[in-house]
Parts: C-alpha cells; sequence; structure tokens
C-alpha cells in the first residue's frame, strides 16, 4: 500500500511517495536538470536503530550525498 505525500513548501521536492507496509519512500526531485528524477530510501533495522539505505536508478552518482553512492539495487 502506498501513499502520495506532497511538499509544497519545497522548491526542490516534488513529491514523496511512501510504502506504509514497508515504510520504504521515494523522493521526486523538482528542479534544474534532475527535475524529476528520484531518490529512493529504504529503513533498515540494526542493534534497535533504524539506519537509511538510499540510490537512485536515474541520479548520477555525483549529485548523489556519498551515502548514496554506489549503492546496491534498488531497495
Amino acid at each position: 500500500k502506498a501513499a502520495e505525500l506532497t511538499m509544497p513548501n519545497s522548491p526542490h521536492v516534488r513529491s514523496v511517495t511512501l510504502d506504509e507496509g514497508t515504510g520504504k519512500f521515494r523522493v521526486v526531485i523538482a528542479q534544474g536538470p534532475l527535475d524529476g528524477k528520484s531518490i529512493y530510501f529504504a529503513p533498515r533495522i540494526e542493534n534497535e536503530t533504524i539506519n537509511w539505505q538510499c540510490r537512485s536508478d536515474d541520479v548520477p552518482q555525483l549529485y548523489l550525498p556519498h551515502s548514496c553512492r554506489d549503492a546496491p539495487a534498488k531497495p
């Protein structure tokens, strides 16, 4: 099940889609050469701490946060 969320207060984010069942979400970028491209985030619980895995199929590595670069397949 997915929920559609929008963030009208940010000129950089077009939308956020959350999968309520898994906690995974997709952020669609709204500006510049990355307009319409997405970054995916997935929660991973380790030792009672939530760590986030991220990656993108269409944002060049150069523009991704260091923690998202060369990440494994889409969560």
